[in-house]
């Protein structure tokens, strides 16, 4: 079945099954994993008739899930496939089932009520119906009466988190997603049962971030969490996977299918959108995803988005803009009026209802738009300049200001229809509308609440108020049934659980970190609490004392501190109530001291600022932050009252004297530092400590010292035996920390769920360590303490410790997880806990069971601890059976459930909180232990009703003024504020300066009057007679002052200017670095140059220079692309056959050659005999070599494979890369070397395009600077011209046009400072001098002080100065048209004065006035020629500016598709560089193999050389051979009597002893020497032997007697006796060579043997290499290659329009389409010629079997003629071999020898024969082409004369009778015609056949052929018609015509 109706095969990878098993906790055995029911599992609900007796079947299938998967899957596919409607998984199978006797029983602790919401969850609200809603809080899914607040709970079935919720369309069933570390599910729950219905598996690795069913309710997706990010399509109804891909590579916040269409589908996270649809294609139904290009807009998170009904999305942004996507491209943004956005922060939802879309964001609003206006909104696109804005000009004209339309977003306005604002302080998350008709919507608050939203009434409605994040801390009032909780938002909280109601709320500055109520020794009434906050603020705060069923309540502050300038992490207050203590993450611990009068235990007073005081002690610093503070409850004085005194307790001699008894003054405390040290310090009584100038304390006055536990070494190789029997105890003296028995073999590790099993933690043993970390501390009472710390298996340990013996502990807790918060419940019955993944704990705890007293051992392990548990648990069961007979006692129950009694020890785990985000911040229990609260960081704050304890009223009741007393006290709102100590040392320098300044007045004050003495004895000495006065330097008070303060003037004025050259220096260094930085890599800056009249500007491409040159950087990378491509050049070297190796041809394998090279010649003698010998040889050879190279059945001819393999490389077809047979040529292939090299010379190509460009631009710039100039020269002329013509009254009416260049074109200029520019600094620095000095003499006349008008020159500096960069090519000065009238009334006022002037000047002659005329026109003329060649050359640069902008905008298109495939190539290169390392890898081993094979080749080269060189030499042997046969032939001679004998005496072979050589003798020893001859002799012997055999078996069995003849010359007998020994002696040499043969072609063959063996490693390494490339472009294929088109050029259309999916298209270029219909005609064609080659080859092939048949016909013949002729001759059938061994005859020999001469000479003859017949042919030819142009003639003569013949005919039958017959003449020739036709075919035929004959038997004498034309004679023909025909050069045409006519038609029949 298919994968679309659920069955295993569509989604096997999804059924395997998994872990549901909630997670445990200490210590108890874990029992196996409970496999998660797969699909179709028949564990559903008793009643499902349609599962039958699956049950069975089922659980027999999961006891062999684990073993037999495959067969599982297989026999549950029938139940898989049946999925019935009704049916439902048992919960219970998901859950833990293996309870112990450790852990309390389920009903023990039940979820009571849940104050808490994830306020920051998107999606996170959804109506089930029109009252309830459902919202997932944690790992526990709250479902919320909107009308009651009344709550019901589903927690999670595992340990997890719910990551997302959906809800059916049909509002029936409810999708729950996982967030866990292992194999997250979904789980569909029917609603409202709440049974399990489906469960979805393997959809992610961590967890689901998004659910979304499609509009019909049968699909469902989801998106995955990090880091798989995978988008899911499910079947969810038969729990089947549809579709999946990786959605992205970061965050994704929502899915929703296309309400439309399902096949279609969007997601959006963080920096994207994508949009998918389900397509059809060849392999198969795909989900294919395009991502939503951004393009001009700004990259923004898409939180929410709608679909439209036309397929547009409209998506949110983060500026609070609009987007509204169209094909995947943003077709304009949306914004409000003059483009202010549509909200103010980022937007939270959008939501489609009824025609208009609703949006919220952070703002606070929710707007509503139209529908159709969104959905037409769109923005023209258009080239010309975009009018921003307008700005008004100096002279008051407004003046568009030109914004480029290529550098801003495509932005419509819309205006929305309504909008309201729902508060102030509201940051909307999500909006959900009210299900039912009324336009009402559910607002969930960021900040921390639920609203209720009438769109018609207007009106909104607070319905729920939570803390906004996570909840810092929590804790319950030590006497009343009040909860508080402070928020990280600082909001704090007061609640009633009972009613479950929150009756107070505050929020202070700076979030909250830790909170804390005061003992019962401060607050009999438990109304007060200390908070801390994140900007390090100590607030004590006290609320109204509440009773059960108080509605209202309110807080007040009694005091606040800041201690610290950062946040505060812990706050403890000791038990009595004396100290508090503050620790912060600025490593401070902050002391005080609380002082309170004696409080009546009858009568107390609250606490409040009125009876108490605060005092500040002081503060330590730490090394590290501390994390907890813990004081001691009774200083460690009380343990005689909790532990016995006995002298011969557990002591060890070598410890520390116990310092923990000592009375010491102060109080005891632990502090935990975030290093995980344990610090003990004692907080010094305020009579010991000085804080009158500081508040800090040094760490010995506060006694500071680490306190660590004394843990031993472990033993190496000891295991603790996984029992459960704890280890006998020890006496006191052993150090043996009561480890119990070791195994030498410990079990495997096991872990479920991340946590270490019961037998693995007992096989471990003790598995802390003194070093190991301290997360946590509690004090309790003589000198005992709670440590929470790591052991070494990552776990969390509780354990039990004493301050003064580190060398015991014993265990309390055990867990997974760090615990992050731990304390005792209010009346110590419980131990309260929380971890950082979520989890809560509550333990059963007394003090008396942790005593060390009672423990003899060491350091508690795992297993005593579970030993003592189990003992523990036997006694509470004799315990639990008696209080179950009868119970008895009151109890204020408020209609809780039954009290369940409970073993002592036990613990209960919870996991409502999320595992991921969800760290519990706070446990506390109640005064009565009947509720346990938690509070985490995921916003959760659960209320847990302990159903082992009864509700009690409280002990006290409250004031009867309600509300809190005190003092109204300031707080610190400023986040600035100073801290204490800073305070203090501000105080201090405070009262430093007053007293100095102090000090100085009273100086001033003396010296003022001692002046006013001076002046006044001044004065009385002027005053005196001259006489009496006193010189002037008398009065000098002191003489050298004036000198002094000079010197001292000048060594200021020197040391003034040293430091202002160094702060210029040091001013100087920042745009040094700043302009080495961002200006010196520059190539070319960015430089703008403006057009003269136009508002066209070009601007250069800013360029960066090369880091180096292109040949530089590219040199190693074309070191390693020849290294990369060496495989190619091996890969061609081999495809065309290989190099071609001496002594073999191309094509021919080292077989051939070897066995070409077996046979070697043998000794070929003179004698005709050995001559035909050796013949025969050769012919034997050569057929052997003929039937070896005869090719089998499955033979391919090379030449046939090179052309297949041509034909199909040179196909002319596509081939599609993504193809499954695509193979990657030798040429396309690339590694990351090569594809970096593209990328830098895509680069240096950009870079050479854009300097190119701006060299156009430098050039402009340049031809611009030149025009100026010359305008400017052309301006003084105009200059001159119009002050000559002012005389002589002509005014210019053309204003003058005075260019400059723009600073913004020289940006190298920014450096150059003119004088000018220095002249106006120094100017506005006077000026500000002068202000200053103004400001200050106006500020002794206060507010309303005089102080006259500044001067005009200040407040024309004052005025603002323009700046060089701003552009100053405009016209000239623009007319001031508001001064009008001013300008005329000047001009009526000249032109009289210029009357005045005329009537005063002398009179002029007509000639003067003559010349002047002429004069006038001749300037006019040179000034009007200025203007007209100015504006023409301002017109002329600006045409070609325009030009060059044109330009720059289509270069700008091909940078950016530059830059798009620069991108590309840098994806490839990223996906190559992965593949890298294997990719040379592979290289190596190609090389290596070819490298080997190369080896092997030149090996076997060398051998066929050697054979080469063995085979000359038995050349040169057989030379030697014949020159000897030569020799005995001459010395014999011819007709010889002894010529017999001599010849058996020559050929005789005697018996010799071998020569060894001289080298060979002379290099081996003796003994060798020796050896190797007697083997020489024996091969000799043998040798020998071997020739008597074949002489013997010749016939010649005498001896050869060795005499010499006594008739024949002694000397030519001794002779032929030499040279016989010299043939012996060749013989010998050529046997030797003969066995060095044979040693090389053994060799050789081995060689060859190897070379095959490597050719295959080879083929296979190729194989390997190719299957790499293709896997490589499989890669590349998944990158998206972005290719712009116009519409024209879609041709992919169906029905005349473009389809929805283009998944089947493809991109060809023009030029492609065109190659590939021609090559259809060209292929068509090769098709045609290869039928015809084929029919011609069937034709040879006919031609060569008849021609074979011939041949085997011949031979039979010749074999027969041979046998007759053996009989005619012999009488028998003899073997002519044996005849030829036996002798010679000579004149047989010489017959044959002038047979072969007469063969020659005859076949010479034959030869000048055939050259005759073919001229002859010719000849022939020739005469038949004459022939034919002779008929065609007559044909032509006839057809006239037929044609005058009918008109004598036509003329004649008026004169005469009709003619009835032919001539007879004309009958006569027509048959000599035909005759002569007929003799002519005849002899066509005569010499075919002789052609064919001498083709085929050229040897054979054919009989002559009648060359004469045979004259037959016809009778004539009575018919009609006669049978005829016509040669012609191409052959005869045969045909049927009339008598009197030739054919018209004729069929043409060719000569072969």
């Amino acid at each position: 079945m298919s994968g679309k109706e659920g069955t295993p095969s569509g989604a096997s990878a999804e059924n395997e099954t998994t872990s549901t098993k909630r997670t445990k906790s200490i210590g108890d055995p874990i029992a196996p994993s409970v496999p998660l029911p797969a699909p179709g599992d028949a564990i559903a609900v008793a009643g499902a008739a349609q599962v039958g007796n699956a049950v069975e079947a089922a659980k027999e299938a999961e006891n062999k899930q684990h073993s037999r998967a495959g067969s599982r899957l297989t026999s549950l596919a029938n139940v898989v496939a049946a999925l019935p409607d009704d049916f439902y998984y048992d919960i219970e199978q998901f859950q833990s089932s293996d309870m112990s006797t450790k852990q309390m029983p389920g009903s023990s602790l039940s979820l009571f009520y849940n104050f808490g919401f994830e306020s920051n969850r998107r999606n996170n609200i959804h109506f089930l119906n029109e009252h309830i809603i459902v919202t997932a809080v944690g790992n526990v899914l709250a479902f919320i009466n909107i009308t009651t607040l009344e709550q019901t709970y589903m927690p999670g079935l595992r340990d997890g988190a719910v990551g997302s919720i959906a809800v059916h369309p049909s509002r029936e069933f409810i999708a729950v997603g996982e967030s866990c570390d292992l194999n997250p599910n979904i789980y569909i729950f029917a609603y409202p049962s709440l049974r399990l219905h489906r469960v979805l598996r393997e959809g992610a690795q961590k967890g689901f971030s998004n659910l979304s069913f499609n509009t019909a309710g049968d699909k469902l997706a989801s998106i995955g969490m990090d880091p798989d990010y995978m988008l899911t399509i499910w079947d969810w109804k038969q729990e089947a996977v549809i579709l999946r891909s990786k959605a992205f590579s970061q965050d994704i916040y929502q899915v929703a299918f296309s309400p439309e269409t399902d096949g279609q589908l969007t997601t959006s996270g963080m920096g994207h959108i994508k949009f998918w649809r389900m397509a059809s294609t060849f392999t198969g139904l795909k989900l294919q995803g395009y991502i939503g290009k951004f393009g001009l807009s700004e990259l923004t998170d898409i939180v929410t988005f709608i679909q439209l009904p036309d397929g547009k999305v409209l998506s949110s942004t983060e500026t609070g803009n609009l987007l509204l996507w169209d094909g995947g491209m943003i077709k304009c943004e949306l914004a409000a009026k003059r483009k202010k956005p549509c909200h103010q922060g980022p937007i939270e939802v959008i939501t489609l209802i009824d025609g208009e879309v609703f949006t919220a964001g952070e703002d606070g609003y929710v707007r509503i738009w139209d529908l159709e206006t969104i959905d037409s909104a769109d923005v023209v696109s258009d080239s010309t300049p975009v009018v921003a804005a307008q700005s008004e000009a100096a002279d008051g004209e407004a003046r568009p200001v030109v914004k480029s339309s290529a550098s801003q977003a495509r932005v419509c306005e819309i205006e929305p229809l309504d909008e309201i604002h729902i508060g102030k302080d509201v940051k909307i998350k999500s909006m959900v509308r009210w299900l039912g008709e009324a336009p009402e919507f559910l607002i969930q608050d960021r900040l921390g609440h639920l609203f209720k939203l009438d769109i018609q009434q207007r009106g909104v409605e607070k319905i729920m108020s939570f803390h906004a994040g996570g909840v810092a801390s929590v804790d319950s009032s030590p006497s009343s049934h009040s909860m508080a909780s402070l928020g990280s938002d600082g909001c704090l909280k007061l609640y009633d659980y009972i009613t479950k109601t929150t009756i107070a709320t505050a929020t202070y500055p700076g979030g909250g970190t830790t909170m804390s109520y005061l003992p019962e020794s401060l607050d009999r009434y438990g109304c007060t609490l200390a908070a801390g906050f994140g900007n390090g603020v100590l607030r004590i705060i006290s609320h109204t004392a509440t009773a059960i069923g108080n509605d209202a309540a309110e807080f007040k502050l009694q005091f606040v501190f800041k201690p610290h300038t950062t946040a505060i992490t812990s706050i403890a207050i000791s038990a009595d109530g004396t100290h508090l203590a503050t620790a912060s993450v600025d490593k401070t611990i902050f002391f005080f001291k609380i002082d309170t009068p004696e409080n009546d235990y009858e009568n107390p007073t609250p606490f409040s600022n009125f009876n108490a005081t605060i005092i500040p002690l002081g503060f330590t610093t730490l090394d590290s932050t501390p994390v907890r503070l813990s004081f001691s409850p009774d200083n460690h004085m009380n343990i005689d009252e909790i532990e016995p005194v006995d002298e011969n307790a557990f002591e060890d001699p070598e410890a520390v004297p116990d310092e923990s008894t000592e009375d010491v003054a102060g109080k005891r405390a632990f502090v935990v530092l975030e290093s995980g040290q344990l610090m003990s310090l004692v907080v010094p009584e305020p009579s010991a400590i000085d804080n009158s100038l500081s508040y800090e304390l040094t760490n010995e006055a506060v006694k500071l010292k680490q306190w660590k536990l004394d843990v031993p070494a472990p033993a190496p190789v000891a295991r603790l035996a996984p029992k459960d029997d704890a280890a006998p105890p020890k006496s006191p003296g052993e150090a043996s920390n009561a480890s119990p028995p070791v195994t030498a073999e410990p079990k495997p590790e096991t872990k479920v769920n991340g946590r270490i099993s019961s037998a693995s933690r007992m096989a471990h043993g003790l598995v802390i360590e003194s070093t190991s970390p301290v997360t946590d501390v509690m004090y309790l009472e003589g000198g005992y303490f709670l440590l929470s710390m790591m052991n070494k298996d990552g776990e969390s340990e509780i354990r039990a410790c004493k301050f003064g013996t580190p060398k015991q502990s014993r265990l309390v807790l055990v867990y997974k997880a760090k615990f992050s918060d731990m304390r005792l419940s209010t009346s110590g019955k419980y131990l309260l806990a929380g971890a950082v993944d979520g989890m809560s704990c509550l333990r059963k705890f007394r003090l008396e069971d942790i005593l060390l007293y009672r423990w003899t051992g060491g350091h508690e392990a795992y297993a005593q601890y579970s030993k003592a548990f189990e003992d523990e648990e036997a006694q509470a069961a004799v315990l639990r059976a008696a209080s179950d007979k009868s119970r008895q006692g009151d109890y204020d129950s408020r209609g809780d459930l039954a009290v369940v009694e409970d073993a002592p020890g036990q613990y209960w785990f919870g996991h409502a909180h999320s595992s991921t985000a969800g760290r519990v911040t706070g446990v506390a229990a109640t005064f009565d232990d009947s509720f346990f609260f938690t509070a985490g960081a995921d916003g959760g704050l659960f209320v847990w009703r302990v159903m082992l304890e009864r509700i009690k009223s409280s002990a006290i009741e409250p004031p009867a003024d309600v509300a809190p007393a005190g003092d109204p006290v300031a707080d610190i709102l400023e986040p600035t504020a100073y801290a204490l100590q800073d305070a203090k040392i501000k105080s201090e320098k405070d009262k430093e300066l007053e007293d100095a300044e102090r000090k100085k007045q009273i100086t001033r004050q003396y010296l003022k009057e001692l002046r006013n003495e001076f002046l006044k004895l001044v004065n009385e000495n002027e005053k005196a007679p001259a006489d009496e006065q006193l010189p002037r330097s008398s009065l000098t008070v002191d003489p050298d002052l004036r000198s002094d303060i000079e010197k001292e003037t000048e060594q200021k004025i020197v040391l003034v200017r040293k430091e202002l050259e160094w702060i210029s220096a040091k001013e100087s260094v920042i745009p040094t670095k700043l302009r080495k930085k961002f200006l010196d890599p520059l190539q070319t800056e960015r430089l703008e140059v403006k057009s003269f009249r136009s508002w066209h500007t070009v601007t250069t491409f800013r360029t960066i220079k090369p880091e180096q040159a292109l040949d530089v950087v590219l040199q190693p990378l074309g070191n390693a692309e020849t290294r990369s491509s060496r495989a190619a050049a091996f890969a061609l070297e081999n495809s065309q056959g290989g190099p071609a190796k001496d002594g073999i041809q191309d094509g021919q394998s080292h077989e051939n050659a070897a066995q070409a090279n077996k046979a070697i010649k043998g000794v070929d003698a003179k004698s005709k005999l050995e001559a035909r010998k050796q013949l025969r040889a050769q012919r034997a050879v050569q057929w052997k070599e003929l039937m070896d190279a005869k090719p089998d059945e499955s033979y391919e001819d090379p030449r046939d494979v090179a052309a297949i393999r041509y034909a199909e490389q040179n196909m002319g077809d596509y081939k599609l890369k993504t193809g499954e047979k695509y193979i990657v040529p030798e040429s396309e292939r690339v590694d990351a070397d090569k594809k970096r090299r593209q990328i830098l010379l895509l680069k240096e190509s950009v870079f050479s395009l854009k300097e190119n460009f701006n060299g156009h631009v430098l050039a402009i710039r340049d031809r611009k600077k030149t025009l100026v100039q010359e305008i400017r020269e052309a301006n003084e002329q105009l200059s001159k011209i119009n002050s000559e013509l002012a005389t002589l009254d002509v005014h210019d009416t053309q204003p003058t046009f005075k260019p400059s260049m723009e600073d913004s074109a020289y940006p190298e200029r920014r450096y150059e400072v003119t004088p000018d520019d220095i002249a106006q600094l120094r100017k506005q620095d006077k000026l500000a001098v002068s202000e200053a000095k103004a400001g200050g003499e106006e500020g002794g006349f206060g507010v309303f002080g005089g102080g006259g008008a500044a001067p005009k020159e200040a407040e024309a500096v004052k005025a603002p100065l323009p700046l060089k960069s701003r552009p100053t090519s405009v016209s000239g000065n623009p007319p001031d048209w508001s001064a009008r009238g001013k300008q005329d009334l000047l001009s009526f006022m000249a032109t009289e004065g210029e009357l005045e002037d005329e009537l005063a000047l002398p009179y002029k002659s007509p000639v003067q006035l003559r010349e002047e005329e002429m004069r006038r026109q001749q300037l006019t003329y040179e000034r009007d020629h200025i203007h007209a060649a100015i504006n023409h050359a301002m017109e002329d640069f600006d045409k070609s500016l325009h030009l060059l902008v044109k330009e720059k905008v289509v270069l700008e298109g091909d940078l950016k598709s530059a830059d798009i495939k620069l991108l590309l190539l840098y994806r490839e290169w990223v996906l190559l560089k992965e593949f890298e390392k294997h990719d040379n890898a592979l290289a190596d081993k190609l090389v290596q193999k070819r490298s080997e094979k190369n080896d092997i080749d030149t090996k076997i080269k060398e051998c066929q050389e050697k054979l080469n060189c063995k085979k000359t030499d038995v050349e040169t042997i057989i030379k030697k051979e014949k020159d000897i046969q030569e020799e005995f032939r001459q010395m014999v001679g011819e007709n010889n009597k002894h010529e017999e004998f001599l010849t058996k005496l020559f050929k005789k072979k005697v018996k010799r002893t071998k020569k060894k050589p001289k080298t060979e003798a002379a290099n081996d020893d003796g003994e060798e020497a020796a050896e190797e001859e007697d083997e020489d002799e024996d091969d000799d012997d043998m040798d020998d032997l071997d020739e008597e055999e074949s002489m013997s078996s010749e016939g010649d069995d005498d001896d050869v007697p060795e005499e010499c003849p006594s008739d024949y010359d002694p000397g030519h007998f001794a002779r032929i006796l030499a040279l016989r020994e010299e043939r012996l002696d060749q013989e010998d040499i050529l046997v030797e060579i003969q066995k060095a043969v044979d040693v090389l072609k053994k060799e050789n063959d081995a060689l060859i043997k190897k070379e095959k063996i490597s050719d295959q490693a080879l083929r296979t390494t190729e194989n390997e290499i190719q299957e790499f490339q293709t896997q490589k472009q499989r890669k590349l294929n998944e990158l998206d290659v972005v290719v712009p088109l116009r519409l024209h050029q879609l041709q992919y259309l169906e029905k005349g329009v473009l389809p929805n999916d283009l998944s089947g298209a493809l991109i060809f270029m023009n030029e492609g389409l065109v190659r590939l219909r021609r090559r259809i005609k060209e292929l068509q064609q090769e098709k045609a010629d290869i039928r015809r080659q084929h029919k011609e080859l069937r034709k040879m092939h006919v031609s060569l079997v008849k021609s074979r048949k011939e041949k085997q016909a011949k031979l039979q013949e010749l074999e027969a003629r041979a046998v007759d002729v053996q009989m005619l001759k012999f009488g028998q059938i003899i073997d002519l071999e044996k005849l030829e061994r036996m002798g010679v005859n000579k004149n047989a020999d010489e017959l044959r020898e002038k047979l072969a001469k007469e063969d020659v000479k005859r076949l010479k003859e034959v030869e000048d024969l055939q050259a005759e017949v073919v001229k002859l042919r010719e000849q022939l030819t020739e005469v038949t082409k004459d022939n034919t142009v002779r008929l065609e003639r007559l044909v032509d003569l006839t057809d006239t004369k037929q044609t005058l013949e009918e008109s004598l005919n036509a003329a004649q039958l008026s004169v005469t009778a009709e003619y009835s017959g032919p001539q007879h003449r004309e009958i006569v020739e027509r048959q000599h015609l035909v005759s002569l036709v007929q003799t002519q075919a005849q002899e066509i035929e005569d010499l075919k056949r002789e052609i064919e004959m001498l083709i085929r038997k050229p040897m054979r004498q054919l009989p002559p052929i009648a060359r004469g034309r045979a004259h037959i004679s016809m009778a004539p023909t009575t018919g009609e018609t006669s049978r005829g025909g016509m040669v012609t050069g191409q052959g005869m045409i045969m045909g049927t015509f009339e008598n009197r006519s030739m054919p018209a038609t004729a069929e043409t029949v060719g000569l072969e």
